[in-house]
């Protein structure tokens, strides 16, 4: 057992441990359960709870919270439009937040995903223009 001030008191029964506990005006708790002998201590327990959340609280309030902001693209985005999402996405890791970048295919572009992954800004080409169909004078000659 341990007394009110941290002091070593020795292996007591429990019934001298309880009536010490009540001459104190304190309230006798098990720190260790698990131990042999079990180790118990005199406190006043609603002021260990009350100084614990303390604690706690201060803990909190000391914490750092993150925030974790969310960028979403698509692969055939206009090169501005990705400027625009890199400065936001720029911007936000200097301001000290996580962010989370999603690519969001929609149609074909979930069974042909690949393009993804091998698709840049330069290899980006222009649409097709279709071909003018032949004249009739070209034909005739």
């Amino acid at each position: 057992m341990v007394g009110p001030n941290g002091e070593q008191v020795g292996i007591v029964r429990v019934e001298d441990a309880l009536r010490l506990a009540a001459e104190a005006d304190l309230d006798l708790v098990e720190v260790a359960p698990m131990a042999r002998p079990p180790v118990a201590k005199l406190m006043d327990f609603g002021k260990f709870k009350y100084e614990a959340a303390l604690k706690a609280r201060e803990a909190r309030k000391n914490q750092v919270n993150t925030v974790i902001k969310e960028i979403k693209l698509r692969p055939k985005i206009d090169p501005h439009d990705y400027g625009t999402k890199k400065g936001h996405v720029e911007r936000f890791l200097k301001a000290g937040d996580k962010v989370k970048v999603t690519i969001m295919f929609r149609g074909r572009e979930q069974s042909r995903n690949r393009t993804a992954a091998t698709w840049s800004w330069s290899s980006r080409r222009p649409r097709r223009r279709p071909t003018p169909a032949p004249s009739s004078a070209a034909a005739a000659s």
